[in-house]
C-alpha cells in the first residue's frame, strides 16, 4: 500500500542515528499496518481516480485507473538535530538522511521505540518544524511554497491532547485554530459553529462540549477533539501521532 524510497530504511535509526537488532529492542522501521504503529499517515486521493479499495493486513489499498500513482508526501535526506547550544550540552541526531514516498490514497505506519524519531518526523511533514537538511515536498510542491494552502494539505493529531490544547481556551476556540489564527471572539466563532459541532458528532461528542473547558473533559474526549479539529478542513494527508493512546 506504500512505497518507500530507496533510503526509506533509515527510518529505522534510533535517536543516535544507530540501528537497532531484534535482541530485546524492537527494530524501528516501515509498515503498512495502521493499528501496529505508533505514528501514521494516511492520504487521501488527489486528482486520481480511486475505483476500488480493499483492507488487507490492516492497509488500505487503492487501485487507479489510467493513471500513474499520486506521490502525495516525498522526502529526500531529511536530517533534524536538537541541542548543542552549550559547550557541554550533546546534539541529539533525531532524523539521519530519512527518505521516503507515499502514494495517495494509501496508509503508511512508522513504528518504533521512543525517541527514534517518529513525532520529529511527523512534526517536519505537517511544517511545524524546518528541517536541518534535505527537501519535504507534498503533491510536488514543498512545504514552505504550500503556504495557506497548508492547513487544507495536511494536519496533525498530536500525541499528547492535555498539551496540545490551550487550558484556558474553550473547545470551540481549540477547533477553531484551524481555521484562522486570531478567532476567537464569540462574533467570529459563531458562524463556524455549525461545522465545529458537525466535526465533534463525527467523533461521538455532543455539540454541547464547544462550550466547555478542557479540564472537563476526560483524556479520551480530548483525544477525539483533536480528531475532530484536523478533520475540520478536510485535508488531504492526516498525520497521526499516537491517536488512539488516550481513547
Amino acid at each position: 500500500a506504500c512505497r518507500s524510497g530507496p533510503d526509506a530504511r533509515r527510518a529505522g535509526r534510533s535517536a543516535d542515528g544507530a540501528r537497532r537488532d531484534g535482541r530485546g529492542v524492537s527494530r524501528v522501521g516501515v509498515s503498512v499496518r495502521p493499528a501496529l504503529p505508533t505514528c501514521a499517515v494516511a492520504v487521501r486521493g488527489r486528482d486520481a481516480t480511486l475505483v476500488s479499495t480493499s483492507l488487507v493486513d490492516g492497509a488500505l489499498l487503492g487501485t487507479v485507473r489510467g493513471r500513474h500513482p499520486v506521490i502525495a508526501i516525498e522526502c529526500h535526506g531529511i536530517c533534524k538535530m536538537y541541542g548543542g547550544a552549550g559547550r557541554r550540552q550533546r546534539r541529539v541526531r533525531a532524523l539521519d538522511g530519512v527518505s521516503l514516498e507515499v502514494e495517495a490514497g494509501t496508509t503508511l505506519g512508522i513504528v518504533g521505540e521512543s525517541g527514534s524519531g517518529k513525532s520529529t518526523l511527523g512534526r517536519l511533514l505537517c511544517g511545524l518544524e524546518d528541517p536541518d537538511a534535505g527537501s519535504v515536498s507534498l503533491f510536488d510542491q514543498s512545504v514552505a511554497e504550500l503556504g495557506a494552502d497548508l492547513r487544507t494539505t495536511i494536519q496533525p493529531v498530536f500525541q499528547d491532547p492535555y498539551t496540545a490544547i490551550n487550558p484556558r481556551d474553550t473547545i470551540a476556540r481549540a477547533l477553531a485554530e484551524v481555521f484562522v489564527s486570531g478567532l476567537r471572539t464569540k462574533r467570529r466563532l459563531a458562524p463556524r459553529a455549525a461545522q465545529m459541532a458537525a466535526s465533534l458528532s463525527e467523533v461521538g461528542l455532543p455539540a454541547e462540549m464547544l462550550s466547555r473547558r478542557p479540564s472537563e473533559l476526560s483524556g479520551g474526549q480530548l483525544q477525539r477533539v483533536l480528531l475532530a479539529r484536523a478533520l475540520l478542513k478536510d485535508p488531504k494527508i492526516l498525520v497521526c501521532d499516537e491517536p488512539t493512546a488516550s481513547l
